[in-house]
């Protein structure tokens, strides 16, 4: 009989632990959950639920996440690719298992999953623990109904008869640390483990343990099938001594890491294996592993940081899994499908939203084009008046110039005319000067010839009074132009002699009021303003 099966849960804790700051992860089933708490004191549990049959198969896992509103975040499930991957959801508030999800399992992945594999009259036998989410009474009805034969474990055996805690749980467990390592080695410790971040590394640790090699070994190590009860008892009851150790060749494998390498050298050395002056050869392979290490890490590891630092802002929504008329908070199991439709109309609705972000991004790119069109016709309706401005204030200054120019060729030309009208009157005003200064030598030689007749007239003889008048009258006629009177007085009789003589003088100013002779007989012009 083939279908045979084994069901079990493995608890995963995910946080950080508050004294050792790094990721813990449940090594194996038989210390059950390791309660821890995460960086915020808050403790987030994820459950698997996995089955494996006799010949080599196993059933996809069934993952319960810790969510108060039974309902899963679209962000848990970033990287869930449902055309090569097969998983079952759950959510519970404390992120165990219970009643109604080991009974849902039961329903909806367990039976619908190996039906197929029996028929009509052949029964399924499912080996189980004693938990008392497997045990109860709607899960034995439902499994009688259905043709489900339960086998139970003895309690406190299930570290030696169960297959999956044998020969399964403990590499996933070492998978998954391995995954956990990886990635903060990677990032150097600038990643946070979030619920998020453990569907990739849980299911690269699945695919790795478990596979139908492992499933059969496991089967086998148990000696359940094929059916050996004395690979258990021998275990049980054999304890192996330490000459049976010694006994055994120790075969080594070849070292990947400092770590190995350095081992092997000790014990290696400790046998006398090995000369101690090669001690240099293990620093060398130390130091060329470790600079290997560290040069692929910072390499690699930081952008993978980087990456998934940004994946992680982004928040998460509820996928709202429930159909209508269904009770929400209820667990239950979802299957990919329902999960793969829940993330369509999640994707067409964030699709939507998208395509409304882009037309208001469009409008307002829009609205903006708008804004700086209008700006730009502004500023160059600002930059034409400022520019006609400044072609005005040039014109006006070209004009200014130019005035400026006609006023100083008109002052050069006043200056020049001012100039010429002072060379005339000052020419004018020699001229006059010489014609002066001319008739001033010209009178000056007059004066000096009538002063050199007087000097001759005082060595000649006395003349009669009528002869005196004469030569004094024939000399003023001579030296006065034709603007001058001269007056003559008719010849006295002697009787008048004497009165003329006491009247000479009188006469002569009342007779002739413009010239006067004296007595050398010179006749003396007046000036104008004088007569």
């Amino acid at each position: 009989m083939h279908n045979i099966y084994n069901f079990d849960e493995k608890g995963f804790l995910i946080g950080f632990s508050r004294t050792k700051k790094r990721i813990i992860s449940i090594e194996s089933l038989k210390k059950k959950r390791l309660i821890g708490a995460s960086q915020d004191g808050s403790r987030e549990f994820i459950t698997l639920i996995a089955a494996i049959g006799v010949d080599g198969s196993h059933l996809p896992p069934a993952l319960i996440y810790q969510g108060e509103s039974y309902d899963l975040q679209n962000t848990w499930l970033d990287e869930f690719n449902e055309s090569t991957q097969r998983a079952f959801f759950a959510s519970s508030k404390n992120g165990w298992s219970d009643d109604i999800l080991g009974l849902d399992w039961l329903r909806r992945v367990f039976d619908p999953l190996t039906k197929e594999k029996a028929s009509v009259r052949e029964r399924r036998l499912l080996i189980i623990d004693g938990h008392n989410s497997h045990v109860n009474l709607p899960f034995i009805e439902y499994a009688d109904a259905n043709r489900i034969l339960l086998a139970i474990f003895p309690p406190h055996s299930t570290h030696r008869l169960q297959p999956l805690d044998i020969g399964l749980f403990s590499p996933l467990a070492s998978y998954y640390s391995q995954a956990i390592d990886r990635l903060l080695l990677e990032s150097q410790g600038l990643v946070r483990l979030t619920k998020r971040d453990f569907w990739p590394l849980f299911y690269e640790a699945w695919e790795k343990a478990f596979h139908a090699k492992n499933v059969r070994s496991a089967w086998e190590k148990a000696g359940i099938y094929p059916f050996n009860p004395k690979r258990v008892i021998t275990t049980v009851v054999r304890q192996r001594t330490p000459e049976d150790e010694q006994s055994q060749p120790q075969s080594f494998k070849t070292p990947g890491s400092a770590r190995s390498l350095r081992r092997i050298f000790r014990r290696l050395q400790d046998e006398g294996k090995v000369h101690p002056d090669a001690a240099i050869l293990l620093h060398a392979g130390e130091k060329l592993a470790a600079n290997l290490d560290i040069v692929r890490h910072e390499n690699s590891g930081l952008r993978k940081a980087v990456l998934h630092e940004k994946k992680r802002r982004k928040r998460g929504k509820a996928m709202h899994l429930y159909d209508e008329g269904e009770t929400e908070g209820q667990a239950r199991f979802f299957s990919p499908a329902k999960i793969v439709r829940a993330r369509e109309r999640i994707a067409a609705v964030e699709e939507a939203q998208r395509q409304h972000q882009l037309t208001v991004r469009e409008k307002k790119a829009q609205r903006d084009n708008l804004r700086a069109e209008k700006r730009r016709a502004i500023d160059e309706r600002k930059l034409q008046r400022q520019l006609a401005r400044e072609d005005a204030r040039e014109e006006l200054a070209r004009e200014k110039a130019e005035r400026q120019a006609i006023r100083e060729a008109k002052k050069v030309e006043k200056a020049a005319e001012l100039t010429k009208r002072r060379q005339e009157v000052e020419e004018r005003r020699a001229q006059r000067i010489r014609v002066k200064e001319a008739k001033a030598a010209a009178v000056r030689l007059k004066k000096r010839a009538l002063e050199d007749d007087e000097v001759d007239q005082s060595r000649k003889r006395a003349r009669t009074d009528a002869s005196r008048t004469r030569s004094a009258a024939g000399s003023r006629a001579s030296s006065i132009k034709s603007n001058t009177r001269i007056v003559q007085q008719p010849a006295r009789t002697v009787s008048d002699r004497g009165r003329s003589s006491s009247t000479k003088g009188k006469d002569v100013l009342s007779e002739d009021p413009i010239s006067h002779s004296e007595r050398s007989g010179r006749a003396i012009r007046l000036p104008t303003r004088f007569r």
